[in-house]
This record gives structure tokens, C-alpha cells and sequence, in this order.
């Protein structure tokens, strides 16, 4: 059997990476700040006029949105969470009633992890479209679950504490938790299976890489 010898040189695979590194770092940035608003927005609502917290919530969405749509991505999560308070917002300002304040909360994160779920089940998960498909597909899986995994708890500690302080602070730690594995899985490790090696073989291709 033959066996052909390919070598890689490393400087070329490196500069690559770095030419990739905002394919790395701008979803799990995105994903981290979307968590992170999703509680500060829901804590505006808890604890201000209506009308105030929904004007700021509003805004909020608004600037992570039209970030998003700068660096090409188009996250479901952002948009939604963004017609929901447009209307929230109209319907605050005719004075229509909206319903009870912790009522809005579980609504918003029962349908955040409604939405994601069925991305799931529909081999979408939704972190795939803060890197607008790329990546490793194992990865955003992950990532994805443990997401929405967040969202679980947030949600439950949120109706556990009312109207105690730990309602906001709760989910805040369950964000920063979050967001912190995402960024280990990221950018540092996500299992062996997934590092270069310096040495290994396709079909009847042997790789190396020389370091020059």
C-alpha cells in the first residue's frame, strides 16, 4: 500500500489561527453578553416602571442586535427577544395590561428554552448562528445544551427567590458560570479528540508538522 508524505509548516497553520481568532472569540463574547442582558433586562422589570424597563430593555436589544448584524450574525435568540419588547413597549405605552411582572419573566424564559430546545431537535443548535456555521459541530452542541441548561436555572432560581434579592443575583452567578465554561470550551480545551497533533494520517496521506 502506498503511503504518501505531506508536511504542514507550522508558521502557515498559525498564521491561519490568528486570522480565525474573531471566529473564536466573538461567539462566545456574543453568547456571554446575551445571557448577561437577558437577566439585566429582566431584573429592570422586576424592580422600575414598567415603561422605563422595557424602553431600557429595548434598547439594550437593540445595540446587541445591530452588533451582532455588524460581525454577520443573525442570533434567533437577539431577534426575538427584541420583537417581544417592541411590543411590550407599545402595549406598556397605550396603558394595555401586560399581566403580572413575574409572569412576564417566565414567559420570556420559557420561551427562550422552547425556542432552543426545538433548534436542537431540528440539528440547529443556536449557537451555531453566532459563527454563522462554523466550527465544530460537537462544540456548539455542547455549548448549546449548557445554554440552555442557564436558562433552566435562571429561570428556577428566579421563581424560587421572588421577590428576595437573590432573584437577580442567583441567575447573575449562573451566567458568569456559564459563561466562563463556554469560554473554556472555546478557546482552551474541548477534549483530546479535538487537539493537534503533530503527527497523523488520512487515507493514505501521512502529516507532520515541522516547525520552521
Amino acid at each position: 500500500m502506498r503511503s504518501d508524505n505531506v508536511v504542514v509548516k507550522e508558521s502557515g497553520i498559525d498564521n491561519d489561527e490568528i486570522n480565525n481568532q474573531d471566529d473564536r472569540i466573538f461567539p462566545v463574547f456574543f453568547m456571554f453578553i446575551s445571557l448577561v442582558n437577558l437577566i439585566f433586562c429582566l431584573g429592570f422589570i422586576f424592580f422600575i416602571d414598567l415603561k422605563i424597563a422595557f424602553m431600557i430593555a429595548l434598547s439594550c436589544y437593540l445595540l446587541i442586535v445591530a452588533l451582532e448584524l455588524k460581525h454577520d450574525i443573525r442570533s434567533p435568540v437577539s431577534i426575538f427577544m427584541l420583537m417581544m419588547y417592541v411590543v411590550l413597549t407599545i402595549l406598556s405605552w397605550f396603558d394595555v395590561y401586560i399581566g403580572h411582572r413575574t409572569g412576564i419573566i417566565i414567559f420570556t424564559s420559557l420561551a427562550l428554552l422552547v425556542g432552543g430546545f426545538l433548534l436542537l431537535l431540528a440539528n440547529k443548535p443556536f449557537t451555531a448562528f453566532y459563527s454563522t456555521g462554523r466550527g465544530l459541530q460537537s462544540l456548539h452542541y455542547t455549548n448549546s445544551a449548557l445554554w440552555l441548561l442557564a436558562y433552566l436555572l435562571s429561570l428556577f432560581f428566579s421563581i424560587w427567590f421572588v421577590p428576595e434579592i437573590e432573584f437577580i443575583l442567583v441567575p447573575y452567578a449562573v451566567c458568569i458560570t456559564a459563561g466562563v465554561v463556554t469560554i473554556l470550551l472555546s478557546l482552551v480545551w474541548f477534549g483530546n479528540a479535538n487537539i493537534r497533533k503533530d503527527a497523523f494520517s488520512i487515507n493514505n496521506f501521512d502529516f507532520k508538522r515541522i516547525r520552521s
